[in-house]
């Protein structure tokens, strides 16, 4: 994706894209250390025709274990991940083939529950995009780190 700001990560492929965007910390001043774990953030996505952008809370766990996952992704490029956050906001299942060539099947849910609506796509990259999604996830991870 163009020109990200360090607490975005992305996926394109052709007409179809993702971005996750970290606003902030979803409670500012709290004591409870699960809810210093939780994040504002936005979800935008292309597919095709369909697109749009939503809020979502999604948790420190969620992108440190994405993190990790995809390095390990990066370091076997024959093996699948998953991201999928505590309140049903963002499935990916990310593929690699052994070759290089990854696959994500994403479903991105705007309200999680009995008003769902829910958008099921497909896009497929290279193994160069990781790395810079690593990068960024580093960046969100350091600025929010997990909170035990």
């Amino acid at each position: 994706m163009d020109e990200l700001d360090d607490f975005t990560i992305g996926l394109q492929s052709g007409d179809k894209s993702i971005s996750i965007n970290v606003i902030g910390l979803l409670i500012i001043d709290t004591t409870s250390n699960w809810d210093k774990n939780w994040l504002r953030a936005k979800i935008s996505v292309q597919a095709g025709a369909f697109g749009g952008t939503y809020d979502a809370d999604l948790t420190t766990f969620d992108f440190e274990n994405f993190k990790q996952d995809l390095n390990l992704l990066y370091e076997n490029l024959n093996s699948e991940i998953k991201f999928k956050d505590l309140e049903g906001y963002l499935y990916m299942k990310i593929k690699g083939n052994g070759l290089g060539n990854i696959n994500a099947e994403i479903s991105c849910s705007n309200d999680p529950g009995i008003n769902d609506a829910t958008l099921h796509f497909e896009l497929n990259f290279d193994q160069t995009y990781i790395k810079p999604v690593i990068q960024k996830l580093k960046n969100i991870t350091n600025k929010y780190p997990v909170v035990y």
